[in-house]
């Protein structure tokens, strides 16, 4: 299984190749708890810099059913 500072490096490419390609008003990510922790402690300035990148506010959803290394972005 990936670690979960793999899954957050994971998640922020994925959210650049999205906010790149879609033109929605946010970003949702759903993810496990412990990454979304990961994404609100170690990594919050970096999830600001990614805000920032893409012009759109990022939203964090918990997602009970997910292993650590499964996560999913919705465009809206």
């Amino acid at each position: 299984m990936r670690s979960v500072e793999t899954v957050c490096q994971d998640i922020f490419r994925e959210v650049l190749r999205q906010g790149r390609q879609s033109q929605g008003r946010e970003i949702l990510i759903l993810a496990h708890q412990d990454v979304l922790d990961r994404l609100l402690e170690e990594d919050a300035t970096a999830v600001q810099d990614l805000e920032a990148a893409i012009g759109r506010p990022l939203r964090l959803q918990v997602e009970a059913l997910y292993a650590p290394d499964q996560f999913d972005l919705v465009v809206h």
